[in-house]
């Protein structure tokens, strides 16, 4: 109860509002800590939530903020926001306070050049301790792959941050959420840590044997959920309104299976406490959801959800033009489900939005808190046996591959008999149990017959089918088709190549051109990297046959443009092999993490794509 206390009295501290349900679970007004105290864990939690607070009354709302964003003072709506005052946030808003009544965009500027610093002096460039120019794993790739592979374990250098020494002497003049370690940014625009992207830069820091700087990037996010009770989107005051799908787990797992030694148990010791911790906060109302299915079975499943209803700090100016749209009285709703949409990582997609006519698309019709969706539930699915794992492993002593067998990790874990010490673990019954009401409820909810896959239920309108999206196969990777016999895994493979969303340039977000990001032609690593996975699952040869397809493709792709321009790119257009993808609000970005990340991972674990060891020995390395 205290932790449901304390996270509620983050969103109003930072934002002012919440949903009037929550307000009547809490028996009355907002809760302040100055109001209800003895529920912070460490004065470092203290501190942390302050400081945040402090920095919100000038980055998340009000008249200082508006005047910014509305007068169009930076082509980002995420610059402003993202500049530390030179002052402590209480002068600087004394300060706003004190210009005349009538204000224009000339004195607006002024006071920014006064009060604000450069958008990137809070952060200092940082080579990782633990980077070599020549990792093991990419030793062994053939050309032209090796030469690529290095050059992407060079772009870490250029992507290593610590956050600087004047930004922790005065937390509450910025709107950064000072990670206690070094880590790695996505690039571009986003020049802090995100939550789902830092998985598969972990997956790349790994590949590049890099376990201390992996360590940071999963130890920060940690740490967040120590002082916020959940990940936060990232790592910005203005995204403690809400999260980004769960991977933190997955994190844990990737780092244990690669390393298995003190380091990571001790990791995982430290983990599975928080990870439990944000588990909770995933279940809680209004994430989880109670849905009936055909026969009046009930189920829970999770949905992306937010109780803060206005426009998003970072993209301000947008929402609002947004929500002009709108009779002013479903403005808030809107905000809430743009918020929403955002959390999902799917910003913004024809898969959020409610329309009849999809060449008239608006995000005005965004209706992301209705929507129960595929892929969500699928990383809570594998959140579920991620915790019955490690409860097996650090609460029971059971091996790891045992412990991952019995909790449904390995493919062909039914074909295994589960170590007896996991049926005396309290830990892992709890959460393996979670897992299979899981299972039982996607596939009684999310499982259309009619389309022989998986599809988001739309809480309005459940016969909705909507189109294709990739989101569709993350049930392959959460394991969901594992114990189908061959001919089923069959017909979801062929229902892949049927879709039309395997493209020579990889694997369509969805078969919708909208404009918007999440949509075609637009491809994804992360996408890619869930579907190949999931295929790699899968026991009938038609399966791998389609992974290596998808991994050529999508690394010839991603080659192509590198080979052209020198850039990584966040997305690809998957028509048009070695393009960069478009579309949504922001330019597209460079560097890119994640698509390092995916790209090091496939290479790595591709024996096809490794010289054999007497090549190795005629060649002298370059």
């Amino acid at each position: 109860m205290r932790f449901s206390y304390y996270w509620r009295a983050v969103v109003w501290a930072l934002w002012g509002t919440v949903d009037d349900k929550e307000k009547s679970m809490r028996g009355g007004g907002p809760t302040t800590p100055e109001h209800e105290g003895g529920y912070y864990e460490s004065k470092e939690e203290e501190d942390a939530l302050r400081s945040a607070q402090r920095a919100a009354r000038v980055y998340c709302s009000g008249p200082l903020l508006d005047a910014v964003q509305t007068l169009h003072l930076f082509a980002d709506s995420k610059t402003f926001v993202d500049m530390p005052m030179l002052e402590d946030p209480e002068a600087v808003l004394a300060a706003f306070d004190a210009l005349p009544t009538s204000i224009d965009r000339n004195s607006v500027e002024a006071f920014v050049s006064r009060y604000f610093g450069n958008v990137s002096s809070g952060l200092e460039q940082w080579t990782p301790t633990d980077w070599s120019p020549f990792p093991p794993k990419l030793a062994t790739l053939a050309e032209p792959w090796k030469t690529w592979a290095l050059d992407l374990n060079e772009r870490w250098k250029e992507l290593g941050r610590v956050v600087a020494d004047a930004t922790r002497l005065h937390p509450a003049r910025s709107s950064l959420l000072a990670p206690p370690y070094p880590f790695v940014v996505p690039g571009g625009r986003f020049r802090e840590p995100y939550y789902w992207d830092t998985y598969w830069i972990v997956e790349g820091l790994l590949a590049c044997d890099m376990p201390t700087t992996a360590r940071h990037a999963i130890s920060n996010l940690l740490e967040y959920v120590d002082a916020y009770g959940f990940v936060p989107n990232g790592g910005r005051v203005y995204y403690l309104n809400r999260s980004q799908p769960p991977l933190l787990s997955e994190m844990v797992v990737a780092y244990l299976e690669t390393r298995l030694d003190d380091d990571a148990l001790a990791l995982a010791r430290k983990a599975l406490p928080r990870l439990e911790k944000e588990y909770d906060w995933w279940m809680r109302a209004d994430h989880a959801v109670a849905c009936r299915d055909a026969a009046g079975n009930n189920h829970l499943l999770n949905r992306y959800w937010t109780d803060t209803r206005m426009p998003r700090p970072e993209s301000y100016r947008e929402d609002v033009d947004t929500a002009r749209r709108l009779p002013e009285a479903r403005r808030p709703r809107l905000y809430a489900d743009l918020r929403a949409a955002a959390e999902s990582g799917w910003d913004f997609s024809s898969r959020w939005i409610n329309a009849s006519d999809w060449d008239n698309v608006s995000l005005a019709n965004t209706v992301t808190t209705s929507i129960v969706p595929v892929d969500l539930n699928a990383i809570m699915l594998r959140f579920e046996r991620n915790l019955a794992a490690l409860h097996a492993l650090l609460g029971c002593g059971v091996p790891w591959n045992s412990a991952r067998r019995a909790a449904g990790l390995d493919p062909f874990s039914s074909e295994t008999t589960p170590d007896p010490a996991v049926f005396f673990c309290e830990g892992f019954s709890t959460y393996a149990a979670a897992a299979r009401r899981r299972a039982r409820a996607i596939q009684a909810l999310l499982w259309r017959d009619d389309l022989g896959v998986w599809r988001d239920l739309h809480l309005g309108d459940p016969a909705r089918a909507a189109t294709p999206a990739a989101s569709d196969f993350a049930m392959l990777w959460a394991g969901v088709a594992d114990r189908d016999d061959d001919d089923a895994q069959r017909t979801l493979v062929s229902t892949l190549r049927a879709s039309n969303l395997v493209q020579p340039g990889g694997i369509l977000t969805s078969l919708l051109e909208t404009g918007q990001q999440w949509d075609a032609p637009n491809a994804w690593p992360p996408l890619q990297f869930l579907i190949l996975r999931g295929l790699g699952r899968l026991r009938v040869p038609e399966a791998a046959a389609l992974a290596r397809n998808i991994s050529t493709a999508w690394l010839d792709s991603n080659y192509a443009a590198w080979r052209a321009t020198g850039n990584m790119y966040e997305k690809y257009d998957a028509h048009h092999p070695g393009v960069g993808g478009g579309g949504g609000e922001y330019q597209p970005q460079l560097g890119f993490g994640w698509t390092n990340g995916v790209v090091l991972s496939i290479l790595t674990a591709s024996d096809d794509l490794h010289e054999p060891l007497k090549k190795q020995q005629q060649q002298p390395y370059l």
